[in-house]
């Protein structure tokens, strides 16, 4: 199902996956590996660094976005990325990446045929066809590997980081029957605990408002913005602890607790009564949207995206990552301390408007924006129960 400019917004929500996300499916997905699209041709590690801490990206989200009228665009998929360390969130966009690849119908890596809803063999022609094209992988993190183990040979890693971090994990009790036999017979691999969770997004349209007088509420909203806006204030991060999933995660009210509730905050007002419709949605989808019909956090003004690097051409708005995922990606709890301060009030990710064709190189970087909360309203002390 293309995702086409429209007139509604898609939500994503996550799910437990009931089988393999593995690239055949075109999975949309939170966390895990990436899914490669063009599995020849991905970012190479040294592309897919924080720009703050040098340390590897991990994948945060990849959502499949094809374009039925765009030949070229048959298979599309955009794949945001993130730093583990929270420090680096301080630093705007530069502890993220967001990659485009893009294929038409008739490609080297998928059959031209829709894959069959049948998830049981792993082993199926079209699991052969892409393997054979598949470049060496991350054993850790999923991305392009340039090194591999120097005493089995048998698995590879993107950076020494990861190989040090696979080894603590995992490959200390393997190294020594691989190096004897590189087909021997393995315990499972324990060491996705270090990427987050992965869930299947599956989409909905966004149901229609919960009251009658919610429309007639915005308008009024609106201009209460336009009067309290007229100059431009400071925003800061609102932390939001990354924590086990639990049945809380469900309830926004428990996500406004944990970010406090503002008094006189017009557009966390709004914000917050639009996300009431479908309080679990971790995404929202309107490739194309305007700035109005963009659900925004804070009165910080929308940013003018830069010009696509490949083509030169504009870019325009396509999704937006919600707060609420920060309560779904699973942490261990010896990485809490370093992962309690991811936080975002919002991510924006804007795309090339043409979704030019990628010639030989295979990937494209897109554009995003954090945008945080707003400190415009006055931080009162959560509600108690």
């Amino acid at each position: 199902e293309g995702n086409n400019e429209t007139n509604t917004t898609e939500l994503g929500f996550v799910e437990e996956p009931d089988h393999p996300l593995h690239p055949i499916f075109f999975p949309s997905k939170v966390g895990g590996k990436p899914a490669w699209l063009n599995p020849h041709l991905p970012p190479p590690s040294t592309h897919l660094l924080c720009r703050v801490c040098n340390d590897p990206l991990v994948l945060l989200q990849q959502i499949y976005a094809p374009i039925d009228e765009k030949p070229e665009a048959y298979h599309r998929m955009l794949y945001i990325f993130c730093c583990k360390k929270g420090p680096c969130y301080k630093q705007g966009t530069k502890a993220f990446a967001v990659i485009r690849q893009q294929l038409p119908q008739n490609n080297p890596f998928f059959l031209s045929s829709p894959p069959s809803t049948d998830h049981s063999d792993p082993n199926n022609e079209r699991h052969n066809f892409y393997n054979l094209k598949a470049v060496p992988l991350c054993e850790l993190c999923g991305v392009p590997a340039e090194s591999r183990c120097g005493v089995c040979k048998a698995v590879r890693y993107c950076t020494r980081a990861h190989q040090k971090e696979h080894w603590n994990r995992f490959h200390s009790k393997t190294c020594g029957l691989l190096a004897k036999n590189s087909n021997a017979s393995l315990p499972k691999d324990t060491s996705d605990s270090f990427l987050f969770h992965e869930f299947e997004i599956i989409t909905e349209e966004e149901p229609h408002s919960n009251s009658e007088d919610e429309e007639e509420e915005d308008e009024e909203e609106d201009e209460e913005d336009e009067e309290k806006t007229n100059t431009n204030s400071d925003s800061t991060s609102s932390t939001i602890v990354v924590k086990e999933n639990d049945s809380k995660s469900n309830d926004w009210a428990s996500l406004e607790q944990q970010m406090g509730r503002r008094e006189n905050d017009v557009v966390f007002e709004k914000f917050s009564k639009r996300v009431k419709r479908a309080p679990e949605q971790v995404m929202r989808y309107r490739r194309g949207a305007e700035e109005k019909e963009i659900l925004v956090v804070s009165d910080e003004p929308l940013p003018t995206p830069p010009s696509c690097e490949s083509c030169k051409g504009p870019r325009k708005f396509e999704l937006q990552v919600m707060p609420q995922l920060l309560y779904f990606l699973r942490v261990e709890e010896s990485n809490a301390d370093v992962l309690e301060r991811i936080d975002w009030g919002t991510l924006l990710v804007y795309s090339c408007s043409s979704s030019c064709p990628l010639g030989e190189v295979g990937y494209v970087d897109e554009f995003l924006w954090k945008q945080n909360f707003s400190e415009t309203g006055q931080l009162l002390p959560p509600k108690e129960d």
